[in-house]
């Protein structure tokens, strides 16, 4: 259902972040959604054996929810934060820190599972809370550092003026000479 989710709604809201901005805000609130679908799995009661519980739902729509904002918010704000020649690197090295802690995080969650409350699963969502609430630290840092470093460039809405006066360059005019 997550997967459901984001593949419909990372689209959408890429086009609401391209047309208002507030990436680092954004990318604050997908944190706190996690979150929240973490606290609310921990919470929800087991329903009697054989019937469903559609409680269940919540924290996957809200996983959901947080996940797409993630993905259209966070890879869009590299190119801001980077010089132009180092935005394939900076993709590199993001790709390989999420795929340490795709490498990581399921030993962890085995380890998780393996405890007596509640099947593990108490445990198993308590380590996504940490990781989510480490996430909302460091976004908190994200958008204060960029708001006193980059004079808040996450945030504004790219009207296209840099890719203009980046094609008027002599060198982009020279490009499009020899074409």
């Amino acid at each position: 259902m997550p997967y459901i989710i984001s593949g419909i709604m990372s689209p959408i809201l890429g086009i609401i972040i391209d047309k208002n901005g507030k990436r680092a805000l954004f990318i604050m609130f997908s944190s706190v959604f996690i979150l929240l679908a973490c606290i609310i799995t921990t919470l929800i009661s087991p329903s009697e054996e054989g019937s469903p519980n559609y409680a269940c739902l919540i924290p996957l729509v809200l996983l959901g929810v947080g996940y797409s904002i993630y993905a259209a918010a966070l890879w869009g704000c590299i190119p801001y934060t980077v010089p132009p020649r180092l935005v394939g690197t900076a993709y590199g090295l993001c790709t390989a820190v999420q795929n340490i802690g795709l490498t990581i995080s399921p030993l962890i969650s085995s380890a998780a599972l393996n405890t007596p409350k509640q099947q593990g699963y108490f445990w198993l969502m308590m380590y996504f809370s940490i990781l989510a609430c480490c996430g909302i630290g460091i976004n908190v840092w994200l958008y204060v550092d960029d708001l006193k470093y980059r004079g808040g460039i996450l945030n504004k809405v790219d009207t296209g003026e840099n890719l203009e006066e980046l094609m008027s360059t002599p060198v982009a005019a020279n490009r499009r000479d020899a074409q």
